[in-house]
């Protein structure tokens, strides 16, 4: 009999105990069957439930990735992408893996800059570009594995990457730009590609741990301050044909230099090797016909050897540790050598002109210095602080003492002046209260002549004319009439 309150069909009230709708006529199904409980669905474990399928981090168009879901810790690039977009990834500090895959060819400008917690990345072979600033201040950029295919990376393209500690470029370069490396301070070792043929400004400024530094042989020009104040220990600089000023300037265990036998570099540049003071020997190649000043300046030369052809050297050798020195004749002019400790030697060729201003001082150990007979003038302060300095002859073509000439030379005793010297600045001899002037005209030409007549020059022990010899308290009284 069936309990049913409703007919399913027609919807009609039904009285009980019915087998039929009275209004529509239809069986009524039985009471086990309608009321049987329905049965729920079988779920699947937990186990093996899976997922919600995820959105693709990486928004793409084309064959182009313009940018990326930045919550996630790791993102895998999917293949057919051959371009980072500029900036696609910029300032994202979660993220801490990247994986590119094969077929990409260019990482454009700024791409993953900022991206301070990016420990890896794997570059792939297919990459030819790495664009300015891509991977600027991602402090946390451990290594990286540069492919064969590589021909070109951006100025400041790892600027400011604290972690790294090796770049190892294996294929052809066409361009390396400037300060790729600069602040890498953990930078250890770099291995440079054949293809290169410059290193710019800064390539590796503040690289406080870089020690190893290989060159291809394409490689013929290193710019300005590229190596400054690294602690590299040695550079073969072979097939270099210009060098920047300060190239290694402040690489204070810089001990080895090596220029080839066929060099063709020209210049030494300005502080090209200054305050390198490990630096104690170099051989300065033949084709050198110019070397700057403070090229050499506080580095730790104990000798140098320079060829016939070098016209200029300026101050190139102040402050070194040389003993002697030969002053080429194209560079007597101009040279200047002082704040030798150690120098006891120094060598002027016969057929130059002039001595320039401050030319020689403050050298402590020079003892004696011959002056050609072709020298016509002697600049101020050319002698001045030599305190071993005994004894000088000056040559007949000169015709006035020039101002501090032999100021505080406190142990020069003997000083002989031809009678063409017309002309003695006040202090030419200040604080040599040892030296004896040997004049050799009369006391009549000399007092006679301007250049000798005021009292403050004879602050010396006396001087022998021709005709006498005259101390101080005398030649002080002529004056004071």
């Amino acid at each position: 009999m069936s309990g049913i309150k409703f007919c399913p069909y027609c919807g009609k009230r039904l009285g009980d105990g019915m087998a039929f709708c009275p209004y529509c006529g239809k069986k009524l199904p039985s009471i086990s069957s309608a009321s049987a409980p329905v049965q729920p669905k079988e779920q699947p474990s937990a186990a093996n439930k899976q997922p919600a399928p995820r959105a693709n981090p990486c928004v793409i168009s084309g064959d182009v990735l313009v940018s990326a879901e930045k919550t996630l810790t790791k993102i895998v690039v999917p293949s057919g992408v051959k371009v980072i977009a500029s900036r696609s990834f910029q300032s994202n500090t979660v993220l801490r893996e990247v994986v590119l895959p094969e077929g990409i060819i260019e990482i454009d400008s700024h791409a993953f800059f900022g991206c301070t917690n990016l420990e890896k990345v794997e570059l792939p072979h297919t990459l030819k570009k790495i664009g300015v600033a891509a991977f600027r201040a991602c402090k946390s950029l451990q290594s990286l594995s540069f492919g064969e295919n590589l021909a070109e990376v951006g100025s400041e393209a790892f600027l400011g990457c604290e972690q790294l500690k090796e770049a190892v470029f294996v294929g052809g370069m066409n361009n390396l730009g400037d300060k790729v490396f600069s602040g890498c301070s953990s930078l250890t070792r770099v291995v440079l590609p054949e293809g290169i043929k410059v290193i710019h400004s800064d390539t590796f400024a503040g690289c406080s741990s870089l020690t190893e530094v290989s060159f291809p042989s394409s490689v013929t020009t290193i710019s300005k301050s590229a190596f400054a104040s690294l602690p590299i220990t040695s550079i073969n600089l072979k097939n270099i044909e210009m060098l920047g000023e300060g190239a290694f300037k402040g690489c204070k265990a810089l001990c080895e230099v090596k220029f080839g036998a066929t060099s063709k570099l020209k210049s030494i540049p300005k502080a090209a090797f200054q305050d390198c003071v490990s630096l104690e020997k170099i051989a300065i190649p033949a084709s050198v016909t110019y070397i700057g000043d403070h090229a050499f300046f506080g580095s730790g030369l104990t000798g140098v050897s320079l060829g016939s052809d070098i016209s200029y050297i300026g101050d190139a050798f102040c402050a070194t540790q040389i003993t002697s020195i030969s002053i080429p004749l194209k560079a007597a002019n101009s040279a200047k050598v002082g704040y030798c400790k150690l120098l006891r030697s120094i060598s002027l060729p016969y057929g130059m002109k002039s001595i320039p201003d401050l030319a020689y001082p403050s050298n402590p150990c020079l003892t004696s210095i011959s002056i050609p007979d072709t020298v016509t003038s002697i600049g101020a302060g050319a002698f001045q602080s030599d305190t071993a300095l005994t004894s000088v002859s000056i040559p007949r073509g000169v015709t006035m003492m020039d101002m501090a000439v032999f100021a505080y030379c406190t142990a020069l005793t003997d000083l002989y002046v031809p009678n063409t010297v017309k002309t003695v600045a006040s202090d030419s001899f200040y604080g040599c209260s040892s030296l004896t002037v040997h004049y050799a005209g009369t006391r009549d030409e000399m007092f006679d002549s301007r250049g000798w007549s005021t009292a403050d020059i004879y602050g010396i022990r006396a001087i022998r004319c021709r005709d006498g010899i005259y101390d101080r308290e005398f030649c002080v009284s002529k004056f004071r009439r």
